[in-house]
Protein backbone atom coordinates (compact mmCIF):
# COMPACT_ATOMS: atom_id res chain seq x y z
CA UNK A 1 0.00 0.00 0.00
CA UNK A 2 1.67 3.13 -1.07
CA UNK A 3 1.05 6.70 0.59
CA UNK A 4 0.50 10.20 -0.63
CA UNK A 5 1.02 13.76 0.86
CA UNK A 6 -0.90 17.11 0.12
CA UNK A 7 1.59 19.85 -1.21
CA UNK A 8 1.28 23.20 -2.47
CA UNK A 9 2.76 25.50 -5.12
CA UNK A 10 4.81 28.40 -3.92
CA UNK A 11 2.03 31.31 -4.92
CA UNK A 12 -0.26 28.83 -2.61
CA UNK A 13 -2.31 28.80 -6.46
CA UNK A 14 -2.76 25.34 -6.08
CA UNK A 15 -2.19 21.49 -4.03
CA UNK A 16 -1.63 18.41 -5.09
CA UNK A 17 -1.40 15.11 -3.66
CA UNK A 18 2.42 13.15 -3.98
CA UNK A 19 3.14 9.58 -3.75
CA UNK A 20 5.61 9.35 -0.57
CA UNK A 21 8.77 7.88 -2.32
CA UNK A 22 12.63 8.32 -1.59
CA UNK A 23 12.32 10.62 -4.48
CA UNK A 24 9.61 12.47 -2.92
CA UNK A 25 11.28 13.22 0.64
CA UNK A 26 11.73 16.60 1.33
CA UNK A 27 9.66 17.87 -1.30
CA UNK A 28 7.43 20.87 0.71
CA UNK A 29 6.47 22.85 -2.54
CA UNK A 30 6.37 22.97 -6.36
CA UNK A 31 6.32 25.75 -8.61
CA UNK A 32 2.97 25.69 -10.73
CA UNK A 33 2.66 27.32 -14.22
CA UNK A 34 0.65 30.17 -12.95
CA UNK A 35 1.68 33.81 -12.22
CA UNK A 36 3.33 34.50 -8.66
CA UNK A 37 0.54 37.53 -8.41
CA UNK A 38 2.39 38.22 -4.58
CA UNK A 39 2.74 41.68 -3.43
CA UNK A 40 6.28 42.94 -4.11
CA UNK A 41 8.45 44.63 -1.38
CA UNK A 42 7.28 48.04 -2.70
CA UNK A 43 3.56 47.31 -1.43
CA UNK A 44 1.85 48.55 -5.09
CA UNK A 45 2.52 46.12 -7.54
CA UNK A 46 2.04 42.22 -7.51
CA UNK A 47 4.93 39.85 -9.08
CA UNK A 48 4.40 39.01 -12.89
CA UNK A 49 6.74 35.99 -12.78
CA UNK A 50 5.55 32.53 -13.15
CA UNK A 51 5.53 30.96 -9.46
CA UNK A 52 8.53 30.56 -7.98
CA UNK A 53 10.65 29.73 -4.91
CA UNK A 54 12.62 32.56 -2.94
CA UNK A 55 11.93 36.30 -2.91
CA UNK A 56 10.40 38.25 -5.81
CA UNK A 57 12.57 40.31 -7.82
CA UNK A 58 12.83 44.22 -7.28
CA UNK A 59 9.73 46.15 -8.42
CA UNK A 60 10.66 46.92 -12.26
CA UNK A 61 9.63 50.69 -11.54
CA UNK A 62 11.31 50.87 -8.27
CA UNK A 63 13.40 54.48 -8.23
CA UNK A 64 16.55 52.92 -7.52
CA UNK A 65 15.61 50.74 -10.66
CA UNK A 66 14.51 53.08 -13.35
CA UNK A 67 17.30 55.50 -14.38
CA UNK A 68 16.08 56.50 -17.50
CA UNK A 69 13.25 57.81 -19.40
CA UNK A 70 10.96 55.42 -21.11
CA UNK A 71 12.33 55.55 -24.49
CA UNK A 72 15.70 55.01 -22.89
CA UNK A 73 16.91 57.42 -24.20
CA UNK A 74 18.00 60.40 -21.91
CA UNK A 75 19.15 59.83 -17.93
CA UNK A 76 16.23 60.91 -15.63
CA UNK A 77 19.28 63.14 -13.95
CA UNK A 78 19.22 65.12 -16.65
CA UNK A 79 15.50 65.72 -17.37
CA UNK A 80 15.57 66.47 -13.85
CA UNK A 81 18.35 69.13 -14.10
CA UNK A 82 16.66 70.47 -17.67
CA UNK A 83 12.90 70.51 -16.56
CA UNK A 84 13.07 70.70 -13.04
CA UNK A 85 10.81 68.54 -11.84
CA UNK A 86 10.76 66.90 -8.41
CA UNK A 87 12.46 63.36 -8.03
CA UNK A 88 10.76 60.35 -7.84
CA UNK A 89 9.88 58.99 -3.95
CA UNK A 90 8.04 55.88 -4.84
CA UNK A 91 7.37 53.41 -7.89
CA UNK A 92 3.65 54.85 -8.12
CA UNK A 93 5.43 57.72 -9.28
CA UNK A 94 5.09 58.43 -12.90
CA UNK A 95 8.65 58.44 -14.82
CA UNK A 96 9.48 61.86 -16.41
CA UNK A 97 9.42 61.64 -19.96
CA UNK A 98 12.64 63.30 -22.69
CA UNK A 99 9.90 64.90 -24.94
CA UNK A 100 11.39 63.08 -28.03
CA UNK A 101 10.17 60.41 -30.19
CA UNK A 102 9.79 57.49 -28.95
CA UNK A 103 11.88 55.20 -31.58
CA UNK A 104 10.91 51.68 -29.99
CA UNK A 105 11.19 48.86 -32.78
CA UNK A 106 7.68 47.87 -33.07
CA UNK A 107 6.62 43.84 -34.77
CA UNK A 108 5.16 45.48 -38.09
CA UNK A 109 7.39 46.21 -41.07
CA UNK A 110 9.66 43.83 -43.15
CA UNK A 111 12.57 42.23 -41.64
CA UNK A 112 15.46 44.05 -41.22
CA UNK A 113 13.52 47.34 -41.69
CA UNK A 114 11.26 47.18 -38.95
CA UNK A 115 8.81 50.38 -38.10
CA UNK A 116 9.51 52.68 -35.04
CA UNK A 117 6.76 54.52 -33.07
CA UNK A 118 6.55 57.59 -33.83
CA UNK A 119 4.82 59.01 -30.67
CA UNK A 120 6.55 61.12 -27.97
CA UNK A 121 8.41 59.23 -25.36
CA UNK A 122 5.84 57.32 -23.19
CA UNK A 123 5.32 54.97 -20.19
CA UNK A 124 3.10 51.53 -21.59
CA UNK A 125 2.24 50.19 -24.59
CA UNK A 126 3.10 52.07 -27.46
CA UNK A 127 -0.04 53.01 -29.56
CA UNK A 128 -1.01 51.46 -33.24
CA UNK A 129 1.18 52.10 -36.10
CA UNK A 130 -0.41 54.35 -38.60
CA UNK A 131 1.62 52.67 -41.49
CA UNK A 132 1.52 49.80 -43.76
CA UNK A 133 3.34 46.39 -43.89
CA UNK A 134 4.01 44.51 -47.33
CA UNK A 135 3.03 41.29 -46.60
CA UNK A 136 3.80 37.73 -48.51
CA UNK A 137 2.59 34.25 -47.17
CA UNK A 138 5.40 31.72 -47.48
CA UNK A 139 3.84 29.91 -49.62
CA UNK A 140 3.59 33.17 -51.88
CA UNK A 141 -0.06 32.90 -52.60
CA UNK A 142 -0.47 36.57 -50.44
CA UNK A 143 1.64 39.39 -51.89
CA UNK A 144 -0.26 42.67 -50.42
CA UNK A 145 0.44 45.72 -48.34
CA UNK A 146 -1.70 45.10 -44.73
CA UNK A 147 -2.57 48.17 -42.58
CA UNK A 148 -0.09 47.69 -39.36
CA UNK A 149 -3.22 47.90 -37.08
CA UNK A 150 -4.43 44.99 -38.24
CA UNK A 151 -1.40 42.97 -37.93
CA UNK A 152 -1.25 40.44 -35.66
CA UNK A 153 2.16 38.83 -36.26
CA UNK A 154 5.52 39.37 -37.41
CA UNK A 155 5.26 40.55 -41.51
CA UNK A 156 7.32 37.28 -41.82
CA UNK A 157 5.18 34.80 -39.99
CA UNK A 158 2.47 35.54 -41.74
CA UNK A 159 0.23 32.58 -43.22
CA UNK A 160 -2.37 32.91 -45.92
CA UNK A 161 -5.77 30.44 -45.95
CA UNK A 162 -4.61 28.77 -49.40
CA UNK A 163 -4.93 24.94 -48.81
CA UNK A 164 -2.43 22.74 -50.73
CA UNK A 165 -4.12 20.69 -53.39
CA UNK A 166 -1.15 18.30 -54.02
CA UNK A 167 -1.33 14.69 -52.71
CA UNK A 168 0.97 13.35 -50.49
CA UNK A 169 3.02 10.66 -50.72
CA UNK A 170 0.77 7.49 -49.96
CA UNK A 171 -1.29 8.88 -53.27
CA UNK A 172 -4.94 8.64 -51.60
CA UNK A 173 -5.26 11.62 -49.15
CA UNK A 174 -4.52 15.82 -50.51
CA UNK A 175 -2.28 17.32 -47.93
CA UNK A 176 -4.65 20.27 -47.24
CA UNK A 177 -2.26 22.27 -45.22
CA UNK A 178 -2.76 26.14 -44.96
CA UNK A 179 0.09 28.02 -46.63
CA UNK A 180 2.41 25.08 -47.76
CA UNK A 181 5.79 25.11 -48.14
CA UNK A 182 6.54 21.28 -48.30
CA UNK A 183 8.36 19.65 -50.71
CA UNK A 184 7.66 15.61 -49.73
CA UNK A 185 4.03 16.24 -48.62
CA UNK A 186 4.74 12.94 -45.68
CA UNK A 187 1.39 11.83 -45.13
CA UNK A 188 0.78 11.42 -41.33
CA UNK A 189 -2.74 10.13 -41.00
CA UNK A 190 -3.25 6.18 -40.15
CA UNK A 191 -3.52 3.78 -42.81
CA UNK A 192 -6.18 1.44 -41.40
CA UNK A 193 -6.56 -0.79 -44.32
CA UNK A 194 -7.66 -4.66 -44.00
CA UNK A 195 -4.60 -6.72 -43.69
CA UNK A 196 -4.26 -9.62 -45.23
CA UNK A 197 -5.36 -11.95 -42.25
CA UNK A 198 -8.51 -10.36 -42.23
CA UNK A 199 -8.79 -9.71 -38.91
CA UNK A 200 -6.71 -7.06 -37.91
CA UNK A 201 -6.01 -3.16 -39.33
CA UNK A 202 -2.44 -2.05 -40.65
CA UNK A 203 -1.46 0.67 -37.70
CA UNK A 204 1.43 2.06 -40.31
CA UNK A 205 1.01 5.43 -41.43
CA UNK A 206 -0.48 5.62 -44.84
CA UNK A 207 1.54 4.13 -47.87
CA UNK A 208 1.84 2.92 -51.47
CA UNK A 209 1.56 -0.10 -52.58
CA UNK A 210 0.66 -3.45 -50.12
CA UNK A 211 0.64 -3.41 -46.29
CA UNK A 212 2.93 -5.56 -44.14
CA UNK A 213 1.83 -8.64 -42.87
CA UNK A 214 0.04 -8.91 -39.43
CA UNK A 215 2.19 -9.45 -37.01
CA UNK A 216 -0.20 -11.22 -35.04
CA UNK A 217 1.13 -14.76 -33.74
CA UNK A 218 -0.62 -17.88 -32.10
CA UNK A 219 0.70 -20.24 -30.08
CA UNK A 220 -2.08 -22.52 -30.27
CA UNK A 221 -3.03 -25.46 -32.15
CA UNK A 222 -4.65 -25.04 -35.63
CA UNK A 223 -6.64 -28.13 -36.76
CA UNK A 224 -9.09 -29.14 -39.86
CA UNK A 225 -12.80 -29.10 -38.65
CA UNK A 226 -12.32 -32.95 -38.19
CA UNK A 227 -9.21 -32.74 -35.74
CA UNK A 228 -7.07 -35.27 -38.30
CA UNK A 229 -4.80 -32.59 -39.77
CA UNK A 230 -2.98 -30.26 -37.03
CA UNK A 231 -0.32 -27.41 -37.61
CA UNK A 232 1.97 -26.63 -34.78
CA UNK A 233 2.46 -23.22 -33.05
CA UNK A 234 3.99 -20.72 -33.70
CA UNK A 235 1.29 -19.93 -36.17
CA UNK A 236 1.13 -16.13 -37.91
CA UNK A 237 -2.59 -14.77 -38.17
CA UNK A 238 -4.47 -15.45 -40.80
CA UNK A 239 -3.29 -18.73 -41.50
CA UNK A 240 -5.76 -21.49 -42.89
CA UNK A 241 -6.44 -24.38 -41.07
CA UNK A 242 -4.51 -27.46 -42.87
CA UNK A 243 -5.67 -29.36 -45.71
CA UNK A 244 -7.73 -32.65 -44.72
CA UNK A 245 -8.62 -35.69 -47.06
CA UNK A 246 -10.65 -37.38 -44.90
CA UNK A 247 -14.43 -37.30 -46.03
CA UNK A 248 -16.57 -34.54 -44.68
CA UNK A 249 -18.18 -35.50 -40.65
CA UNK A 250 -20.84 -32.92 -40.75
CA UNK A 251 -24.24 -34.29 -41.45
CA UNK A 252 -26.18 -33.43 -44.45
CA UNK A 253 -29.80 -31.34 -44.49
CA UNK A 254 -30.54 -33.65 -47.69
CA UNK A 255 -30.02 -36.87 -45.57
CA UNK A 256 -27.22 -38.18 -48.41
CA UNK A 257 -23.97 -39.40 -47.27
CA UNK A 258 -21.49 -36.70 -48.08
CA UNK A 259 -19.45 -36.72 -51.43
CA UNK A 260 -16.58 -33.87 -50.38
CA UNK A 261 -13.84 -33.62 -48.11
CA UNK A 262 -13.46 -31.88 -44.74
CA UNK A 263 -13.45 -28.16 -44.91
CA UNK A 264 -13.03 -25.32 -42.89
CA UNK A 265 -16.18 -23.18 -43.58
CA UNK A 266 -19.46 -23.38 -42.00
CA UNK A 267 -21.80 -24.62 -44.63
CA UNK A 268 -21.15 -27.65 -46.81
CA UNK A 269 -20.81 -27.18 -50.89
CA UNK A 270 -24.23 -28.35 -52.47
CA UNK A 271 -25.26 -31.77 -52.66
CA UNK A 272 -24.87 -33.10 -56.56
CA UNK A 273 -25.95 -36.00 -56.24
CA UNK A 274 -28.82 -37.14 -59.19
CA UNK A 275 -32.15 -38.05 -57.89
CA UNK A 276 -35.89 -37.78 -59.11
CA UNK A 277 -37.80 -34.07 -58.67
CA UNK A 278 -41.08 -32.86 -60.28
CA UNK A 279 -40.48 -30.13 -62.60
CA UNK A 280 -41.45 -26.59 -61.44
CA UNK A 281 -45.15 -26.84 -62.61
CA UNK A 282 -45.47 -30.35 -61.56
CA UNK A 283 -45.85 -31.61 -64.99
CA UNK A 284 -43.82 -34.52 -64.83
CA UNK A 285 -41.54 -36.29 -62.97
CA UNK A 286 -37.13 -34.98 -63.98
CA UNK A 287 -34.68 -37.91 -63.75
CA UNK A 288 -31.04 -37.19 -63.06
CA UNK A 289 -31.93 -33.80 -61.17
CA UNK A 290 -29.13 -32.88 -58.64
CA UNK A 291 -30.03 -32.95 -55.08
CA UNK A 292 -29.45 -29.09 -54.47
CA UNK A 293 -31.67 -27.99 -56.76
CA UNK A 294 -35.44 -27.73 -56.14
CA UNK A 295 -36.88 -28.39 -59.64
CA UNK A 296 -36.14 -28.15 -63.36
CA UNK A 297 -38.23 -26.71 -66.12
CA UNK A 298 -39.98 -29.50 -68.45
CA UNK A 299 -40.05 -27.29 -70.96
CA UNK A 300 -43.81 -27.57 -71.72
CA UNK A 301 -46.04 -24.73 -71.48
CA UNK A 302 -47.23 -23.73 -68.23
CA UNK A 303 -50.97 -23.54 -68.75
CA UNK A 304 -51.78 -22.87 -64.91
CA UNK A 305 -55.14 -20.88 -64.85
CA UNK A 306 -54.56 -16.91 -64.17
CA UNK A 307 -56.28 -15.13 -61.74
CA UNK A 308 -58.33 -13.33 -64.19
CA UNK A 309 -60.68 -16.52 -64.48
CA UNK A 310 -60.07 -16.36 -68.33
CA UNK A 311 -56.99 -17.17 -69.17
CA UNK A 312 -54.29 -19.51 -68.78
CA UNK A 313 -49.97 -19.07 -68.85
CA UNK A 314 -48.46 -19.27 -71.73
CA UNK A 315 -45.27 -19.25 -69.97
CA UNK A 316 -42.71 -22.10 -70.33
CA UNK A 317 -42.58 -24.26 -67.37
CA UNK A 318 -40.37 -22.29 -64.52
CA UNK A 319 -40.59 -20.88 -61.09
CA UNK A 320 -42.01 -17.67 -60.56
CA UNK A 321 -45.63 -16.68 -59.98
CA UNK A 322 -47.51 -16.61 -63.48
CA UNK A 323 -48.33 -13.41 -62.60
CA UNK A 324 -46.45 -10.79 -60.12
CA UNK A 325 -47.82 -10.00 -56.71
CA UNK A 326 -49.81 -7.08 -57.53
CA UNK A 327 -49.84 -7.68 -61.28
CA UNK A 328 -52.63 -8.31 -63.78
CA UNK A 329 -53.13 -10.66 -66.50
CA UNK A 330 -51.16 -9.60 -69.51
CA UNK A 331 -52.96 -11.31 -72.53
CA UNK A 332 -55.84 -10.55 -73.87
CA UNK A 333 -59.42 -10.21 -73.85
CA UNK A 334 -61.04 -13.00 -75.98
CA UNK A 335 -65.08 -11.82 -75.59
CA UNK A 336 -66.90 -11.34 -78.97
CA UNK A 337 -67.81 -8.06 -80.38
CA UNK A 338 -71.08 -7.40 -80.36
CA UNK A 339 -70.77 -4.90 -83.28
CA UNK A 340 -68.78 -7.23 -85.57
CA UNK A 341 -68.04 -10.57 -83.71
CA UNK A 342 -64.39 -9.86 -83.42
CA UNK A 343 -62.51 -10.42 -80.30
CA UNK A 344 -62.31 -7.76 -77.60
CA UNK A 345 -58.24 -7.15 -78.18
CA UNK A 346 -57.54 -4.98 -74.97
CA UNK A 347 -56.14 -6.26 -72.25
CA UNK A 348 -57.44 -8.92 -69.83
CA UNK A 349 -60.12 -7.12 -67.87
CA UNK A 350 -63.34 -7.48 -65.61
CA UNK A 351 -66.72 -6.03 -66.35
CA UNK A 352 -68.18 -4.71 -70.00
CA UNK A 353 -65.53 -4.36 -72.65
CA UNK A 354 -64.05 -0.96 -73.30
CA UNK A 355 -65.51 0.91 -76.82
CA UNK A 356 -62.78 1.28 -78.71
CA UNK A 357 -62.45 0.53 -82.95
CA UNK A 358 -61.87 -3.28 -83.81
CA UNK A 359 -58.45 -3.55 -85.65
CA UNK A 360 -58.84 -6.98 -86.54
CA UNK A 361 -57.97 -7.20 -90.24
CA UNK A 362 -60.74 -8.60 -92.61
CA UNK A 363 -60.80 -9.58 -96.68
CA UNK A 364 -63.50 -7.25 -98.55
CA UNK A 365 -64.57 -9.11 -101.90
CA UNK A 366 -67.16 -7.46 -104.30
CA UNK A 367 -70.18 -9.98 -105.55
CA UNK A 368 -68.36 -11.50 -108.55
CA UNK A 369 -65.42 -12.16 -106.61
CA UNK A 370 -63.12 -10.72 -109.28
CA UNK A 371 -61.52 -7.68 -106.63
CA UNK A 372 -60.79 -8.18 -103.07
CA UNK A 373 -59.42 -6.12 -100.18
CA UNK A 374 -57.75 -6.11 -97.40
CA UNK A 375 -58.68 -3.85 -94.37
CA UNK A 376 -59.68 -3.21 -90.65
CA UNK A 377 -62.43 -4.00 -89.32
CA UNK A 378 -63.14 -0.68 -88.36
CA UNK A 379 -62.22 1.21 -91.42
CA UNK A 380 -64.69 -1.54 -93.02
CA UNK A 381 -67.40 -0.23 -91.14
CA UNK A 382 -66.90 2.89 -91.56
CA UNK A 383 -67.07 2.33 -95.78
CA UNK A 384 -70.41 0.26 -95.38
CA UNK A 385 -72.12 2.86 -93.38
CA UNK A 386 -70.65 5.56 -96.04
CA UNK A 387 -72.18 2.78 -99.03
CA UNK A 388 -75.82 2.41 -96.97
CA UNK A 389 -76.11 6.55 -96.48
CA UNK A 390 -75.23 6.97 -100.28
CA UNK A 391 -77.70 3.99 -101.51
CA UNK A 392 -80.80 5.81 -99.05
CA UNK A 393 -80.48 8.97 -100.68
CA UNK A 394 -80.56 7.39 -103.94
CA UNK A 395 -84.00 5.62 -103.03
CA UNK A 396 -85.16 8.84 -101.40
CA UNK A 397 -85.00 10.43 -104.39
CA UNK A 398 -87.12 7.59 -106.41
CA UNK A 399 -89.44 8.07 -103.46
CA UNK A 400 -89.79 11.79 -103.85
CA UNK A 401 -90.68 11.33 -107.66
CA UNK A 402 -93.20 8.92 -107.10
CA UNK A 403 -91.96 5.41 -107.55
CA UNK A 404 -91.98 2.43 -105.28
CA UNK A 405 -88.79 1.49 -103.31
CA UNK A 406 -87.36 -1.40 -101.18
CA UNK A 407 -84.80 -0.27 -98.58
CA UNK A 408 -85.05 -3.64 -96.87
CA UNK A 409 -81.47 -4.53 -98.44
CA UNK A 410 -79.82 -1.49 -97.06
CA UNK A 411 -80.60 -2.34 -93.46
CA UNK A 412 -79.48 -6.21 -93.29
CA UNK A 413 -76.12 -6.95 -91.80
CA UNK A 414 -75.82 -9.42 -94.78
CA UNK A 415 -75.69 -6.62 -96.86
CA UNK A 416 -72.18 -5.58 -95.80
CA UNK A 417 -69.26 -6.18 -97.87
CA UNK A 418 -67.67 -8.47 -95.44
CA UNK A 419 -70.53 -10.85 -94.63
CA UNK A 420 -71.36 -11.62 -98.57
CA UNK A 421 -68.63 -14.32 -98.19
Amino acid sequence: MSFVFLTGCYCGKETQEIPCTIESFGIAHYECQNECSRVLECGNHKCKSKCHAGTCEQCERAVDAVLRCPCNKVPLDKIYERDGVPHRKTCSDSIPTCGQICGRQLKCGVPGSYHECQAMCHEGECPPCPLVTPVKCRCGSLDEDVSCSELTTKADEVRCKRSCKKMRECGRHKCSMKCCIEIDHLCTLICGRILTCGLHRCEDTCHRGNCRRCQETSFEELTCYCGAQVTYPPIPCGTKPPECTNPCSRPQRCGHAPTHNCHPEDDCPPCTILVDKLCFGKHKIMKSTPCYLKAMSCGQVCNKPLPCGQHHCQLVCHEQPCVPEGGSCPQKCLKSRESCGHPCGSLCHSGFCPDITCKEMVTITCECGNRSSLLKCSENDREYRALTTSLLASQMQNMNSGCSVDISEIFTATARPDKLK
